[in-house]
């Protein structure tokens, strides 16, 4: 076990940890293949466009859940010149990419094909690239290069014959909105909790007599997803419709919120302690009728709670948002305050590993972590909002990475957590 800038007070607590033996498990990322191979991939493509007379950028390795994006800054061109992006991650994962300075032009994105892609430019140079990942997890490379366009370098269609041919698209068109029926999205919205694993499934009715309309609800520990449908419309207009919701305590203080533009209002107020709150609901039509559709996320045994049940909570809240699943205990827990910390992490040379840190105190301003060792480099920092954040990386032979946590905020403190999944996973990830 490794503490790091703890206090006194905590050492008893911290140190029970160091004599836990890990149960090896495997829950988080499913098979993907090598990172050596993406290397070798990335290195095909670097080595041809060399030959080209262009000289490559790696912009690094990034390991992606689920439905999740990330922004790469790019280098500024010459004038003149051509930027070519190549994005290279698991053969089975769907990735999507764009330039994202707003520009109009032919090939401002890019699917992918056998998990590659390609997107080029010639116009303007384009700031910043934009990779999600619809489908998926593992490890992404991203390499740049910039060329005269009087250089033709090869497409990855012809470099990584064994991946086929990524095409470029040009933009899409703005979609139809189709909405579904409001009694099919109000069992959708239950369907969807209880498969990412809720429990206490619950559903409240409400006829809608003014402008805003208050339900009241009973938290338990946990996070409740809350969705509100606005139902039995009459004459008003489905695609017109805008719920929005607030959730206040019995305080007055606002647990949740949802004043985004659409059809239904989502929010997922979470508790340490029984709590009642009042949801206040607007956009409605007069007249409707409104469902309120619940379900509790527990947080689940394997989270730690020797950070206080403050932290447990935003560890679990933010495992389950990146769809990341950990058992067993862990294998290193740490502790923080506000600035950067760095935190030494053993590896075994093979496993995958999953790290989840979180405020356990004062007013965060954002939370990120960072890994690296070797070929090793992973991320998590999605805004000034955030408190807490989750990493996924293998060991890929590597036998220390190098994690450090970037805490703002005032008067903070965190706690680290690093679980080990997938064992022997990366045995194969050699660079």
């Amino acid at each position: 076990m490794r503490r790091v800038r703890s206090g006194r007070r905590h050492a008893s607590r911290l140190a029970r940890f160091a004599s836990v033996a890990l149960v090896p498990v495997l829950g988080l990322m499913e098979a993907s293949p090598a990172h050596a191979d993406l290397q070798g991939d990335r290195d095909r493509v670097g080595a041809a466009w060399r030959r080209a007379g262009a000289q490559p950028l790696f912009l690094g390795s990034r390991y992606f859940f689920d439905d999740e994006s990330a922004s790469f800054r790019l280098p500024a061109p010459p004038r003149g010149a051509c930027v070519r992006v190549a994005v290279i991650g698991p053969r089975g994962a769907s990735l999507r990419a764009r330039f994202s300075d707003g520009a109009v032009d032919a090939a401002l994105r890019a699917v992918s094909h056998a998990g590659a892609l390609q997107l080029s430019r010639c116009q303007e140079g384009a700031s910043r690239l934009v990779v999600s990942s619809e489908s998926g997890r593992g490890a992404v490379e991203v390499l740049v290069v910039s060329h005269a366009p009087t250089v033709a370098l090869a497409t990855l269609g012809a470099l990584l014959p064994e991946r086929g041919a990524p095409r470029e698209h040009p933009p899409e068109p703005p979609l139809p909105i189709h909405l579904a029926a409001p009694e099919s999205r109000v069992r959708a919205a239950e369907a969807i909790a209880l498969a990412a694993g809720a429990t206490d499934g619950d559903q409240q009715r409400v006829r809608v007599a003014g402008q805003v309309s208050q339900l009241r609800l009973r938290l338990r520990p946990g996070c409740t997803a809350i969705t509100v449908v606005a139902t039995a419309l009459g004459r008003a207009e489905a695609e017109a419709v805008d719920v929005d919701a607030e959730a206040r305590d019995d305080e007055g203080a606002i647990v949740a919120r949802d004043k985004t533009d659409a059809p239904d209002a989502r929010i997922e107020p979470c508790t340490t302690t029984a709590k009642d709150i009042t949801v206040s609901v607007t956009g409605a039509p007069e007249g409707s009728e409104l469902a309120l559709v619940s379900a509790r996320f527990p947080v689940r045994d394997a989270v730690p709670g020797v950070f206080g049940e403050d932290a447990r909570l935003r560890m679990d809240r933010a495992l389950r948002k990146r769809r990341a699943s950990v058992q067993g205990a862990p294998v290193l827990v740490a502790q923080g305050v506000t600035g950067t910390t760095r935190v030494p992490v053993p590896l075994d040379g093979l496993s995958c590993y999953v790290a989840v840190g979180a405020v356990s105190h004062g007013t965060p301003r954002g939370l990120g972590i960072h890994v690296e060792g070797g070929p090793l480099e992973a991320a998590d920092e999605r805004g000034a909002g955030d408190d807490a954040g989750v990493v996924a990386f293998c060991a890929s032979r590597v036998r220390v990475a190098r994690l450090s946590v970037a805490a703002r905020g005032s008067q903070v403190r965190w706690g680290l957590a690093v679980f080990r999944v997938a064992a022997g996973a990366g045995k194969a990830a050699t660079p």
